[in-house]
């Protein structure tokens, strides 16, 4: 076996041989360039329409290269930047940003630049470009682009360095067995895959259908019709306000409320980022709501005063919804307070709703986050510079169907049940995802260190 002195790396076969980067280029003056600097292609440089040569981004490697994902420049500038010019069969690889993101630049596309943010290799006659291209998913490759990469919050690596990390290198016609292999094992790899993702999508599918039954009564008609003249007339009392309807609305005999009847209070979170004065306290943010639950293995704290935290405390059965996000799917999510263990106020991307009968929480947080009203979330939310919000005013004419507390109680009893099998098999669905994905490095670990194919007796 093979070891490359002086660097720690992997043992592979004695007919392997450990190279640089640099020497798996073309040789050629421009085989390995990264993009022009800023300065020398600006946003003026781009023209209108198609006729041109498209610059590449980050965006291509990984959603392709159909003319709504280009942008163009001249046939002058193009040849202004040449030094970075881009054909058919090349490496693409991300050298800010997203660190190593990579594709091949694939077969019967026009030549195209590339900036900044993106480096290419023209690979030597020697390496299979597939060969090469699944390397830079090993474990192996990243470790070293790793120990290159600036820890910045824009991180990025230089060229020169680049062009020192190892690559092994196998005999030519080696190289093709082995991509042969992977490209048979990923295949079967990404038909389980593919599956598992099916399956998800069909539970997020059911657990909506779930709601969609719970909130619209046809989860409990058994249970009302087997119950009738048990169940207490619909009304609410609490001492700052109390509601009787006398109308019943709805076929299933459940009340017709506007959202605005049914809280006591709303109101934006705290803007406050920082301050030198006051108690530290946490402020939730969206970084710490995980799965429509309070997470506060992160925790931020900000020195607020004794009004602040009078203000914007959170209290068990608040219910918190998310104002403003930059993905239209997140954005009106409900969340409901559970016990929380200190005390915890709310940054202004949440609007937070304080009910007239903490008894309701459960079912409203359903109730909010189920597809009727996500249809009117999305049909009513305002979307300007890539943000998405939805303000009080939207959420106070809301038309919310309630039942009688104890058939809110039997629903949330058989959502629990039903929410409990989804979760179980959506774990062990993700549980089987990363086991496709650690299968994955495993034969990519194999194929580059001579062990995924049956060779020849080494003498």
């Amino acid at each position: 076996m093979n070891e490359n002195k002086g660097k720690k790396t992997p043992l592979i076969p004695n007919n392997w041989k450990w190279i640089t980067f640099e020497e798996a280029g073309s040789g050629d003056k421009n085989a390995i360039v990264d993009g022009p600097f800023g300065s020398n292609l600006k946003l003026t440089d781009y023209i209108t329409g198609i006729e041109g040569v498209p610059v590449l981004t980050t965006k291509n490697l990984e959603h392709g290269y159909s003319i709504e994902n280009l942008r163009f420049i001249s046939f002058e500038k193009f040849s202004e930047l040449r030094r970075s010019e881009v054909r058919s069969g090349d490496v693409l690889i991300a050298k800010i940003g997203s660190v190593g993101k990579h594709a091949i630049y694939p077969d019967g596309l026009p030549s195209a630049i590339i900036p900044a943010n993106l480096m290419k290799i023209t690979v030597n006659k020697e390496i299979d470009t597939n060969y090469l291209n699944y390397f830079l998913d090993t474990k192996i490759f990243k470790d070293q682009l790793s120990s290159i990469t600036s820890a910045t919050a824009q991180p990025a690596f230089g060229i020169t360095k680049f062009k020192q990390l190892l690559f092994p290198l196998a005999p030519k016609q080696e190289q093709l067995k082995i991509v042969s292999k992977i490209d048979e094992l990923f295949s079967q790899l990404d038909a389980a895959e593919a599956a598992l993702k099916r399956a998800r999508a069909n539970l997020k599918r059911y657990r909506q259908s779930v709601l969609q039954a719970a909130v619209t009564g046809e989860l409990t008609r058994e249970w009302r019709e087997s119950h009738q003249g048990e169940i207490d007339e619909l009304h609410f009392d609490t001492n700052k306000n109390s509601m009787y309807l006398e109308k019943i609305v709805n076929p299933y005999g459940w009340g017709v409320f506007k959202f605005e009847e049914l809280i006591t209070k709303s109101q934006n979170g705290l803007s406050k980022r920082n301050s030198e004065l006051g108690d530290d306290v946490i402020v939730l943010r969206l970084a710490d709501i995980t799965s429509d639950m309070v997470n506060t293995e992160k925790k931020r704290y900000i020195k607020c005063s004794k009004q602040e935290i009078d203000n914007y405390e959170l209290h068990k059965d608040d219910l918190l919804c998310i104002r403003v996000n930059g993905s239209r799917d997140l954005v009106g999510r409900v969340i409901r307070i559970s016990e929380l263990p200190e005390t915890m106020l709310f940054c202004d991307h949440f609007i937070r709703f304080k009910l007239k009968n903490d008894n309701m929480a459960k079912y409203l947080s359903l109730y909010l986050n189920s597809d009727l009203i996500r249809k009117y979330i999305e049909k009513n939310m305002v979307s300007s510079a890539g943000q998405n919000t939805v303000s009080q005013g939207t959420y106070f004419n809301i038309m919310v169907t309630l039942p009688s507390i104890q058939e809110q109680y039997k629903i949330l009893e058989y959502i629990e049940q039903a929410f409990s099998i989804i979760s179980n098999l959506d774990k062990t669905i993700e549980i089987n995802l990363k086991k496709i994905s650690h299968t994955r490095q495993s034969i990519l670990s194999q194929a580059f260190t001579g062990n995924l194919i049956p060779r020849e007796l080494e003498l």
